[in-house]
């Protein structure tokens, strides 16, 4: 960034940090990312603290995918995928 900076302005930029996170930090940038959960097999994703924090009443449980094929069709009958989750974490 610091190379960019003296590139395009001039050298009052030379004084600007190496360092990527003393970078971010005067930038006040922040890492703000979200974690999913996918289906292995029909790949709906889920946030992950909604799968972590599952339950069933009062206690936890494992979550299975609740996703429906052709939910709004009445060709086909509505199955849920209902496959357990493997935890993959994306």
């Amino acid at each position: 960034m610091k190379l960019v900076l003296i590139e395009i302005g001039d050298d009052n930029f030379r004084t600007f940090s190496d360092s990527t996170y003393l970078t971010k930090k005067a930038l006040r940038l922040e890492d703000n990312f979200q974690s999913f959960v996918s289906c292995p097999k029909c790949h709906k994703l889920y946030q992950k603290n909604e799968v972590i924090n599952f339950q069933q009443g009062n206690t936890l449980a494992i979550m299975k995918c609740q996703y429906v094929k052709f939910s709004n069709s009445s060709l086909y009958k509505s199955r849920l995928c209902n496959i357990l989750d493997n935890g993959n974490y994306y």
